[in-house]
Formats: structure tokens, sequence, C-alpha cells
């Protein structure tokens, strides 16, 4: 058998392959059949123990203060809250904290405002354990208005968000723009999935709020940071989904000084004030 990444499926098997769902009308659908789905802390902590194991240190627990550097400019080490770690380079991952650390790194305050990227909220709601039910087998996003994405979550639940009350919580991120974004997507899941419970609401479930870093084009960023030399940076939206790619060509990127094709496109030369 031939190997896909996207298959385009109808009514019927959509309905075979997802039954709890009600696809009235005229539905059509895309099947990944190579998307996978994983919880990121135990996906971080997997990750951590491989590194160490192969003889990589990982310190814990301690703020980075200031770059160390030398009478020409060049890094010499990072100093934290727990001393100084010698080092001639540094890449510098911190997410949607991106801009700020840079600024507090470098001492260049002026990276809080220029850095291109931005934080982009995003509203998650987990349900209690549904897992007797099987409402779900699938990563399931439904792409019409209004949206919702829904993950068969670890712990038996279903966790879904969507992209307007994600909006919700960036405009105003209080308990009640929470509430209220929470409410929505309960309601949708109600409308969408058979089965699901009628009575649940948003006091049983856990109301969760994740920060992205999201360059302005949208696009990823990383590269070594111009005009410093030994100074690297990445910043995306997806990172636990790109971070083995990313991690790869950035080690290369600063093993041999030669920036590698693939990541030409991510290279902060595309925004205006970061030239070479």
């Amino acid at each position: 058998m031939a190997d896909f990444l996207f298959a385009e499926l109808f009514v019927q098997d959509l309905s075979t392959l997802e039954p709890c769902i009600d696809f009235d009308g005229d539905y059509a659908g895309l099947l990944n059949s190579a998307e996978l789905s994983l919880e990121a802390p135990r996906f971080v902590n997997f990750i951590a123990g491989q590194t160490s194991s192969l003889g990589a240190q990982i310190l814990e627990g301690r703020t980075a203060l200031s770059l160390e550097l030398g009478d020409s400019g060049e890094i010499l080490g990072v100093e934290t809250s727990a001393g100084t770690i010698a080092a001639h380079n540094v890449l510098l991952a911190a997410g949607p904290d991106s801009a700020e650390e840079l600024a507090r790194l470098t001492g260049f305050d002026g990276f809080a405002t220029r850095f291109p990227v931005r934080r982009s909220p995003g509203l998650l709601l987990t349900t209690p354990d549904l897992s007797p039910r099987h409402l779900l087998r699938r990563v399931v996003y439904w792409d019409e208005t209004p949206d919702l994405h829904v993950l068969p979550h670890f712990s038996g639940g279903l966790r879904m968000g969507a992209e307007d009350t994600d909006g919700m919580v960036a405009e105003n991120d209080d308990e009640a723009a929470r509430r209220a974004g929470g409410e929505k997507l309960l309601q949708r899941a109600r409308e969408r999935i058979a089965g699901f419970p009628e009575d649940l609401g948003v006091d049983d479930c856990h109301l969760g709020l994740g920060v992205r870093a999201m360059p302005e084009d949208g696009r990823s960023i990383a590269d070594a940071l111009p005009g410093a030399e030994g100074l690297y940076v990445v910043a995306t939206h997806s990172g636990i989904t790109l971070a083995p790619i990313l991690g790869r060509l950035m080690a290369e990127f600063i093993d041999s000084g030669e920036r590698p094709e693939l990541l030409t496109p991510y290279a902060l030369s595309r925004f205006p004030g970061f030239s070479t």
C-alpha cells in the first residue's frame, strides 16, 4: 500500500472514522495519517533524559541575568543567579518572552519593543475523564464558523480550543473572559459530538492559557543575531512540533558556522532593522 499524508474523505467515511460526530449535510474532510499527538511535559522530560544520557548537563532553576563579553564583544559566558556559565555560543529559546530576555541579556532595551515576536494567547479547556463514552478517536478540526479543535487527552478527557475564544482572552484576559470562552467551547462540543454530557459545565473542567511565540510574519525565526557574534535565537509557534528539526539545524549552524540551506527562509534579515 502506498504511503500518504492526506486523504480526502466524505460523509460515509468520516462517520466510520468518528461515529460520535454528526456529519450532516455535505461534509468533506482530510485525514492526515502522519499526524500524531503528544503531551508536551512528558515529551520534554523524555528529551531531557535522553540528552542527559548522552553526557549533556541540564541546569535548572538558574535565572539568566546577562551575557559575559570579552574586550572585542565576543561571548564568554552567561551570568546567572547561581554564578557564571562559561560558553562561547549561546542559543536563546525563550518563546513569547524572547524580546524581553534579549533586552535583559544584552542590555539593549530596544529589543523589548523591536524584536519581531508577539505573544499569542490560546485558551484550552480540558474536560474530566470521559473515556467510558469513547467520544473521539482522533484529533479533529472543524474548519467552519464557529471553528473548534478537539484532542482526546491522555487523562481520558477531551481538550478543546478555537480561534475566536483565543481572541477573547487576547483582548481581555480575566476570569470572566476565560469562563465565557469555556462556555462557548462546551456548547460547540455538545452540538457536534453525540453523547457529550449536556450537564458538563466550566466548573467541572480545567481552563488553561498557553501563551505562544508568534513571529510577526507567522514564520519561524532561527538565526544568529546580527552584530552579536556567538548569540543565536529561535522563536516559533508550534515549538514542540518543530523542536527536533530546529534543534538539529541550529546545532549544525553553531558547530559549522555555516547556515544550513533549510534555515535560509527563517533568517532575521527579512525584518527591518535586522540586516547583516
